[in-house]
């Protein structure tokens, strides 16, 4: 299989050896591999249908139909790709990149930002309305439920994730998630990491909702009571 970007593993130095992140090494890596990304190059760029803004834009709808919608969190913004998408509401942007904050900065410099990791949120209980993460939960050296049980805590009522499902490989939409253990796109990967995340949230006393889109697996979790 010829070299794409998504095969870039991290670098020795991102995880001690404990296991846990050192925030340096997972910054330069995040800076290098995701904070100057051509979104030409992404797979969202080959849903020509529009599957995901229309889908996004009916689960906010939704969110806002049941109760008042003002704050929202987003993690893994990146440079502030779905910020578009979210007008009319109060939204505070973290990610780990801090070269890709810079460009959200310049793009939307209303927007307040912080650079964190999303398995230590740097917000007290229960500080926004939605929480949002696209196609960033399941990223290398993450715990899923480490990065699930934050998002809930700071978030008062729904939450929205996705789960990366294709890559743009010389125009074609190649559906799978890359598996760095075996060196291949693994195309039931993202299922099972679906799967899992609905898991953890049904167990933390969330109904979830899941929905597939070309370039990822979305999922809309609302919080009981």
């Amino acid at each position: 299989m010829l070299w794409n970007w998504f095969t870039n593993k991290p670098p020795v130095g991102a995880t001690d050896k404990n296991g846990k992140r050192t925030l340096p090494g997972v910054v330069d890596y995040l800076n290098q591999k995701y904070g100057n990304f051509e979104y030409a190059k992404d797979a969202r760029a080959l849903d020509v249908a529009h599957e995901f803004p229309r889908r996004f834009n009916e689960l906010l709808a939704r969110a806002r139909s049941v109760q008042p919608i003002d704050s929202v969190l987003i993690t893994g913004a990146n440079s502030g790709v779905e910020l578009d998408l979210l007008t009319g509401f109060k939204v505070t942007a973290l990610d780990l990149s801090d070269v890709a904050l810079t460009q959200l900065g310049k793009l939307h410099p209303d927007v307040p930002t912080f650079q964190g990791d999303i398995q230590d949120l740097p917000f007290p209980d229960k500080s926004f309305d939605m929480y949002i993460s696209m196609r960033s939960i399941h990223a290398s050296n993450l715990d899923l439920a480490r990065s699930l049980e934050e998002s809930l805590r700071v978030t008062r009522s729904v939450a929205i994730y996705s789960i990366s499902n294709g890559y743009n490989i010389e125009g074609r939409l190649i559906k799978g998630m890359y598996d760095y253990d075996s060196g291949e796109i693994d195309t039931e990967l993202p299922y099972r990491t679906m799967e899992e995340a609905v898991g953890l949230l049904t167990a933390r006393n969330c109904v979830c909702e899941v929905y597939e889109v070309p370039s990822e697996i979305v999922i809309y979790s609302k919080m009981r009571g």
